[in-house]
């Protein structure tokens, strides 16, 4: 038995009955600040650091966004001691503006994607490919909203409600 406010790893997340974010938020800080000490104390080259920023960090923060909820601000905090310290061993400045961190190569980005938008673009394409199929995750969607109709306290389908109004009565 869980207590509605303990997490338990499941494939690379932590979760909580309960959605709170704050064990998950750790977990991801952890790894970040991690990463940041070990790439910044590391003699690697240009493109080893480059190429350990894309295929580890990066990798590590990617893996688990479908179940994740974080806002931007959210992620930004995350990402910024990875970008502090990886960004300069990669031969880029520390202040480089994001929009070109996260641009695409094709503009004279640096093709970075940012986990915020990445998280959301996950989480349509499981609601595309699950929702109204007899699959494990199309009914714990239909659950899940079913739950917030429920929470909310509010007539009709959350497709129709004013969020200006209706995000109030959903708990956070």
């Amino acid at each position: 038995r869980v207590a509605p406010n303990s997490e338990r790893k499941t494939l690379a997340a932590f979760l909580c009955p309960d959605h709170t974010t704050g064990p998950k938020l750790e977990k991801f800080k952890g790894k970040a600040s991690e990463f940041a000490d070990c790439i910044r104390v590391g003699r690697i080259s240009r493109e080893d650091a480059e190429h350990g920023m894309r295929t580890s960090i990066w990798k590590t923060l990617d893996y688990p966004l479908a179940v994740t909820s974080f806002d931007k601000d959210t992620w930004d905090d995350i990402i910024r001691p990875i970008l502090l310290q990886g960004l300069p061993k990669t031969g880029v400045n520390r202040h480089f503006p994001r929009a070109m961190v996260f641009g695409p190569r094709c503009l004279q980005g640096l093709g970075y994607k940012h986990p915020y938008y990445l998280q959301i673009i996950i989480q349509i394409g499981i609601l595309m490919k699950h929702w109204g199929r007899p699959t494990i995750t199309g009914g714990l969607l239909q659950v899940e909203w079913e739950a917030l109709v429920q929470c909310a306290g509010l007539a009709g389908s959350p497709s129709d409600w004013d969020w200006d109004v209706a995000h109030d009565y959903i708990p956070k």
